[in-house]
């Protein structure tokens, strides 16, 4: 999977479930994700989540990493802040903004542990 169509599933399900506003919803916030193959930058406000097709002045998040600790970080298969633990992801921001987003990505990711046993 590519880094755009991880980033558009991960949008398109968070707009399913709008019990996750509180993650964002008054903490806007724009994410730079860079994997080894691609950048996408998304912005998170009282509107959803959206892409974004040009580069910002500025980010509250950066992410980066090899492509498939990405995918798995924002598909939940694992938790994003223990994989920046371990050594094998980047990222800075404030920790409300990191934690916020870790949140969203185990709770809408199709992967995530915290709704399958694998």
């Amino acid at each position: 999977m590519i880094l755009r169509e991880i980033l558009d599933a991960f949008i398109h399900t968070l707009s399913l479930k709008p019990v996750l506003e509180p993650l964002y919803k008054d903490k806007p916030m724009t994410i730079n994700i860079q994997s080894t193959h691609e950048q996408v930058w998304m912005r998170l406000n009282q509107e959803g989540g959206h892409v974004l097709e040009s580069n910002p002045e500025t980010a509250d998040v950066f992410l980066s990493g090899q492509d498939k600790v990405i995918e798995a970080a924002m598909t939940g298969a694992e938790p994003m802040l223990s994989l920046q633990k371990n050594g094998h992801l980047n990222t800075q921001g404030s920790q409300n903004h990191l934690l916020a987003l870790e949140s969203l990505f185990l709770l809408t990711g199709h992967k995530s542990h915290l709704f399958h046993n694998h």
